[in-house]
């Protein structure tokens, strides 16, 4: 059995343990309600919760649809929401016209996570693969990762949770004998403020909002691939967002480099009863990028070099957006 194989059957029998260990820690759940409380409250229940959206990015010389679907399943106690069960998965198939034809016209996004919150204790995992060969295009077409983290301080304005993250993933990296290395623990650090004014995160990825409980609102998010600001306006029933941001679609493709479309965006949006997000703008300086493998160091950008990249110009055009997508 190769090493890739292996790594598969460790990851399931996380998942497997992750599910188990839910069904052990129900009872417990339940009898630690107390017992003045409303019978139906002392009863965890089970939400699914249904996901959709597509996408469409226009450009002078390059088009991206981008179409995803999928379900959480999540399960609670109403008396006590620090004891959660959560599953979700999703697919999403992105398909583009290239300007360069020799990369295909059709990849896939397939993500499935899962998670268990004990109080102060929370358990995930996840595996996704986005290329046009999931998990059966090889190493570089999948990724999972397992991991643990507990919060050590919640106030009433500060929270922390600090953990590790086991991630499994062929990132170029190879030993003396020629074999991929797969496995890179990681540290995992969650931190939260929350105060009248200012509301901020680090999740990973940071995030900041200004005047949250304002009727306007501003906000900036920075992430791997990009990064996000904008003004929201907050009514009932509507939000509305006004906006700029660097948005970049990653895929690996299965020769082992990784293909890529970004570009710039000025947009508006608008989100209805809390389910619905509309979104659309003009798009400009974009880009099809490819990345070929080749490690140099361990902080070489996960085993891409920027100085083997293929880069194209795209033009500028527009994006339209919606999703549906049912909440708590």
């Amino acid at each position: 059995m190769n090493r890739a194989a292996k790594l598969k059957i460790i990851f399931l029998l996380i998942m497997f343990i992750l599910c188990l260990n839910n069904i052990f820690c129900e009872q417990d759940i339940i009898r630690e309600e107390n017992e003045n409380e409303n019978e139906q409250e002392s009863i965890s229940r089970t939400f699914f919760l249904p996901a959709f959206s597509y996408k469409y990015v226009s450009f002078d010389n390059l088009k991206m649809h981008n179409i995803s679907s999928g379900a959480t399943m999540l399960r609670f106690n109403p008396a006590d929401r620090e004891k959660m069960f959560l599953i979700t998965m999703m697919y999403s198939p992105q398909i583009t016209s290239e300007i360069d034809p020799a990369y295909p016209d059709l990849y896939h996004n397939v993500s499935l996570t899962v998670m268990q919150m004990l109080n102060k204790h929370m358990f995930y995992g996840s595996l996704m693969a986005m290329t046009e060969k999931p998990l059966y295009g090889g190493s570089n077409s999948y990724m999972s990762m397992a991991g643990y983290s507990y919060n050590i301080i919640k106030g009433d304005h500060f929270s922390m949770n600090l953990g590790t993250v086991l991630l499994f993933m062929d990132i170029g990296y190879k030993m003396d004998n020629g074999m991929p290395w797969f496995i890179w623990p990681l540290p995992m650090i969650n931190l939260s403020w929350t105060y009248e004014w200012i509301e901020a995160g680090f999740i990973p990825g940071a995030r900041m909002t200004l005047f949250p409980k304002a009727p306007v609102s501003f906000t900036t998010r920075l992430i791997t691939d990009g990064y996000d600001f904008f003004l929201q306006y907050n009514t009932e029933k509507v939000i509305s967002t006004f906006g700029f941001k660097r948005e970049m679609c990653n895929v690996n493709i299965s020769d082992g480099g990784r293909y890529g479309i970004k570009y710039y965006a000025l947009y508006g949006g608008l989100k209805v009863f809390k389910f619905l997000d509309l979104s659309g703008g003009w798009a400009f300086n974009g880009e099809e990028e490819y990345k070929k493998r080749s490690w140099d160091s361990l902080f070489s950008s996960f085993g891409y070099s920027r100085s083997s990249s293929f880069t194209a110009a795209a033009g500028n055009g527009y994006f339209f957006s919606a999703s549906f997508r049912l909440g708590m």
